[in-house]
Order: structure tokens, then sequence, then C-alpha cells
């Protein structure tokens, strides 16, 4: 599999999904591929940014009893 094949199959399939021969492919290629590092990077940079923005719920408890409570 090229590098471009291992990048397209990395971008258009969830790691979930991969195949433990997909995944010690990419992982023994990143090793030796500045695209491909490049294309895992650029991913997990984008998840960090995700999770930053998503991750930020504040709540807080009372407001949690009250809505309980008001539904009881």
């Amino acid at each position: 599999m090229t590098d471009d094949e291992l990048i397209r199959l990395f971008e258009e399939t969830s790691l979930d999904e991969l195949s433990l021969e997909q995944i010690e492919l990419l992982r023994q290629r990143a090793i030796q591929s500045p695209a491909l590092r490049a294309a895992l990077q650029a991913e997990l940079q984008l998840d960090e940014v995700a999770h930053a923005a998503l991750g930020r719920v504040e709540v807080r408890t009372d407001v949690i009893f009250a809505a309980a409570e008001r539904s009881s």
C-alpha cells in the first residue's frame, strides 16, 4: 500500500474500523514517511481542538438538582 493510499485509508476510516493489520502498517510506515506522519499529526491536532471545544461543558450541580425536582 502506498503512502497516499494509507493516508486516504486513515482519513476515510474511523479508528475502530481499522484492522490490526492496517494499524500495524500505519505504525510501520509512519516511521519512514513524513507525509503519513504529517497526516497523523494533523488528525491528532484536530481531535485535540475538538475535545477542547466540546469538553468545556460547565453545569452547576444545583441547576441539575433543581431541574430534577421540577420534573418529579
